[in-house]
């Protein structure tokens, strides 16, 4: 929208591409977390930039990346400036979970979706791009679920351990398995985010779950590299528990930004897990 040469593209080669693609365009203003969240400091600093009329381009362009990580005080300050934005002025929330946003704000915004990256595009961009090796990009690439952004700051081995947590559940004996579950409890009711980080790990494992009980080819695996311990998970296993896994998953990520008690939304779906696997032994004992 800012391009001197286009009007609904970008060449990517005026000076005002370059400026944006090299993150120095002083109309353009790129908003992420500060560790965990997006605080209300950012956004007294991001009101007091927008006040002022473009200095180059068009129109200013204010990108809030991970939107769903405001602060309550900062989303009410960006609600003020939603309700009264300055002139020429675009801002743009980005969001993997946007109802977890106040809906006092969704009401202000227009929603646009945008598909997943294929893959093999995400693998190619991190090779050309971060200088990853082949096997290293089509692991990230695999695991980065569609999302160039997650692709790009990934922590490699964080996701490998939170992925591996999750495994622990369902390759534990029962009693062993209580146990582990006991202690992740007391650990996410000290911090949330630790749960919201296990979820995320559950989720990538659930998937590959249901690809093996649907018969799909091993291609469409995330973790291709656990391919044989997954399968032997997935031979205990029905298509409708797989199903049912995956939306008690999305259930609880959808729950936790809401200020429910973190502890019950977890047992709740701990307790699913377990009886689902209990189900599943019983059957393969059939």
């Amino acid at each position: 929208m800012n391009c001197s040469q286009k009007q609904a593209d970008f060449c990517d080669e005026c000076l005002s591409c370059r400026k944006i693609d090299k993150a120095i365009h002083p109309d353009i203003s790129l908003v992420r977390p500060q560790g965990n969240y997006i605080r209300i400091d950012q956004l007294r600093e991001l009101q007091n930039r927008i006040a002022f009329k473009p200095l180059e381009a068009k129109s200013k362009v204010v990108i809030m990346d991970e939107a769903e990580k405001l602060t309550p005080e900062a989303a009410g300050a960006l609600l003020k400036t939603l309700e009264e934005p300055p002139s020429n002025t675009i801002i743009i929330l980005v969001s993997h979970k946007p109802f977890s946003l106040p809906a006092t704000i969704i009401s202000r915004c227009r929603l646009m979706k945008f598909n997943s990256l294929k893959p093999a595009n995400i693998a190619k961009i991190l090779i050309e791009k971060v200088s990853f090796n082949p096997e290293q990009a089509r692991l990230v690439a695999s695991l980065s679920l569609g999302r160039i952004g997650r692709a790009l700051t990934l922590d490699l081995s964080r996701i490998l351990a939170l992925r591996d947590e999750a495994l622990r559940v369902f390759d534990l004996e029962r009693g062993n398995r209580i146990k582990y579950i006991l202690s992740k409890l007391k650990e996410w009711e000290k911090d949330r985010n630790e749960a919201e980080e296990w979820l995320n790990g559950l989720l990538i494992v659930g998937r590959d779950l249901m690809v093996l009980v649907s018969g799909l080819p091993s291609v469409f695996l995330i973790n291709s590299d656990l391919e044989k311990r997954l399968s032997s998970i997935a031979n205990k296993l029905t298509l409708e528990m797989t199903i049912s896994l995956l939306e008690n998953i999305r259930k609880t990520q959808q729950l936790l930004p809401q200020n429910v008690n973190t502890q019950l939304a977890m047992n709740n779906l701990l307790n699913d897990i377990l009886e689902m696997i209990d189900l599943g032994r019983k059957n393969e004992d059939l």
